[in-house]
């Protein structure tokens, strides 16, 4: 699918098109009309597909408590029993 920028698709306007060499593949920057999302999308004919979603949440403060909350919420438990899932 060869998108062009400013075309609209499924709710979404495209922002940039550019070829990336090093990636062997096309960049398309898409944000989403109603609510600013921001999508990236790699096409390069990969087989294996995978994607992130992420949010801004900046801290109020410097404190670290919700990386700490993060690693709690990610050790697993008993009927998950992940300690580390990020190795």
């Amino acid at each position: 699918m060869e998108l062009k920028n400013g075309q609209n698709i499924h709710g979404f306007v495209v922002k940039r098109v550019r070829r990336s060499d090093e990636l062997k593949g096309t960049m398309y920057e898409l944000e989403h009309t109603r609510t600013g999302a921001q999508l990236a999308w790699l096409d390069n004919k990969e087989k294996n597909k995978l994607f992130c979603i992420s949010f801004k949440t900046t801290p109020e403060d410097s404190t670290g408590v919700f990386h700490i909350i993060e690693h709690t919420v990610l050790c697993g438990s008993d009927k998950y029993p992940v300690k580390e899932p990020f190795l």
